[in-house]
């Protein structure tokens, strides 16, 4: 495979987890304390709600990207035999799937149907786990990028 094509799907894959990773800074480090603060309830739920439910969808496009472009890269560096950050990416990768799928088709599920009945307290409950499952994400993506870039 040509240098240029390796460094193309490497700028890919770099590109899909910097807009996950960051997207998801954003949501819980800054949209959601505003929305908290400026508006009204039930209006924070509603905003966080329309948000999750863009962000969601190209977090979904961004991990197809990420799964396509690791697995051609975990090959080129390695695969078994790659060194341990390698492995480190590789696992957490297909753990933070996992949690995007619990957060995606069950916790989004809820806070979707608690909007859709106007039923702000379990709307609210359901933020509050959605909240956890990204912050837990956002750690194991940080915890990800650590371990490739110090070479673990």
């Amino acid at each position: 495979m040509s240098a240029h094509i390796h460094q193309f799907v490497l700028l890919l894959h770099l590109l899909a987890a910097i807009f996950w990773l960051g997207g998801m800074a954003t949501i819980l480090f800054c949209v959601r304390p505003a929305a908290l603060s400026v508006l009204a309830a039930p209006q924070p739920i509603a905003l966080l709600h329309a948000t999750l439910a863009r962000f969601l969808k190209y977090v979904a496009l961004a991990m197809a990207v990420l799964l396509i472009t690791g697995i051609h890269l975990y090959g080129l560096r390695g695969g078994m035999g790659a060194r341990w950050g390698v492995h480190v990416m590789a696992l957490g990768g297909i753990v933070m799937m996992l949690i995007y799928g619990n957060l995606r088709f069950s916790a989004f599920k809820k806070l979707d149907a608690a909007v859709k009945t106007q039923t702000w307290s379990e709307g609210k409950a359901a933020l509050d786990q959605i909240r956890k499952l990204v912050l837990v994400n956002l750690v194991l993506g940080v915890v990800i990028v650590a371990a490739v870039k110090l070479g673990v």
